[in-house]
């Protein structure tokens, strides 16, 4: 499943009305704005979308209004999924999933609602609780199987805020993985130690040598990454000992330890262990394939970049790009940062512009006139940015 397009508000007809429209998504996105134009916002609704879906939280301290449409690969044909949901106040007022035009469920805010039943298409009623989700609550692989996708896509994404501590100050406990195991690493966003140490102890030497040459790519040179127990004042209940993550750099003699690398330094680590992780977790799950668009996790970067010189911060980007091209990864990157922006040819580009509490995305999509005439003016992309190009003109 990939996410093709979102509208989503708040707290409709109040003075803290909050909207976003014209958001459309390829596979490899990033979205720029101001200070302030609602960039980690949109992110957040985003993620939170996936995390309700998924049954990992429940709605009940949420208020908003998500029109999402998705696309699935099967075979050579493309699927159009449209999930609708209005949230208030923690209560479902309205849910609804098409698939290809066709209503596959409906619930209102009392409740009452159907789903569609594979084996004879028959609409089967059912009233569930109105703070819990049709989708949740009605999700059967057997019986109504038309929710496993979305299902999949909301539990697998993962949204990395690239600018904050990213569990630099978090150490790991780690557990044996066995061979035939499984890592969600959307419960891990910030705890690489963990990915990294769980996924080592699957895929082994291959993972390691492709951090090395990421970290090299990026211009840190190093002899290993690994992780190390950290003894902690009073021990630990139960007797385990936490791990750290550590970098051996080729021309100093012993490991750097996560909590004494630089943050930028960190936050790199960090990104590629759990971006290639991902990959590599993925591909185990493919029988005798390689993975189509919508097999891997959605992966979301908040902030991509921040704490990074110029030439690292172009590399990081550099290597994640290839590699969701290479494999299949929607990526979608946020950045205000005028290098990057230089950095990212314009048809990745999504532009927000805040108008008091509405949000209007201008994307290659949406605007194309404006994206191609800019392209033969000879300025930087931060200049397209910075001069309001993509703004349709006044009449």
């Amino acid at each position: 499943m990939l996410i093709k397009s979102l509208e989503y508000s708040e707290y409709n007809g109040d003075p803290r009305s909050w909207k976003v429209s014209g958001l459309e998504f390829g596979n490899i996105n990033l979205v720029v704005g101001k200070n302030a134009s609602g960039k980690s916002r949109v992110m957040r609704a985003i993620h939170g979308l996936g995390r309700i879906i998924s049954g990992k939280i429940p709605p009940k301290f949420a208020t908003g209004t998500w029109k999402v449409i998705f696309s699935r690969q099967k075979g050579k044909i493309t699927e159009e999924q449209i999930y609708i949901l209005e949230l208030q106040n923690g209560t479902v007022q309205k849910e609804a999933f098409q698939i290809d035009g066709k209503l596959i469920m409906s619930r209102d805010e009392t409740g009452n609602g159907f789903v569609i039943r594979k084996s004879n298409q028959e609409r089967v009623r059912y009233k569930v609780p109105v703070d819990q989700l049709m989708t949740v609550v009605r999700r059967d692989e057997i019986q109504h199987p038309f929710f496993e996708h979305i299902h999949r896509w909301g539990s697998s994404a993962c949204f990395y805020e690239f600018g904050s501590d990213f569990g630099k100050s978090n150490l790991t406990m780690p557990t044996p993985t066995t061979e035939n195991a499984t890592l969600n690493m959307s419960d891990l966003a910030d705890n690489a130690a963990n990915v990294f140490h769980a996924t080592f102890e699957r895929f082994g030497e291959q993972y390691k040598k492709i951090l090395l040459s990421d970290l090299d790519e990026l211009g840190y040179a190093c002899d290993d990454v690994l992780t190390t127990p950290i003894n902690v004042a009073g021990g630990i209940a139960g007797g385990l000992t936490p791990h750290a993550l550590a970098i051996k750099e080729t021309n100093l003699n012993v490991p750097t330890l996560q909590h004494e690398m630089s943050q930028g330094m960190y936050r790199a680590l960090a990104i590629l262990i759990q971006f290639n992780a991902n990959i590599l977790w993925t591909q185990s799950l493919m029988v005798g394939r390689q993975p189509n668009p919508g097999d891997s996790p959605m992966i979301i970067i908040d902030d991509i970049g921040e704490g990074l010189d110029y030439s690292r911060s172009k590399n990081l980007i550099s290597v994640l790009v290839r590699k969701s091209e290479e494999n299949h990864v929607q990526l979608i990157l946020t950045s205000n940062d005028r290098f990057i922006m230089n950095d990212v040819p314009l048809p990745y580009w999504t532009v927000l512009h805040r108008t008091a509490g509405t949000i209007k995305a201008f994307n290659f999509e949406n605007s194309k006139n404006a994206f191609e005439e800019f392209s033969f003016m000879g300025l930087s992309n931060f200049d397209f940015f910075s001069g309001q190009y993509f703004l349709p003109e006044e009449k």
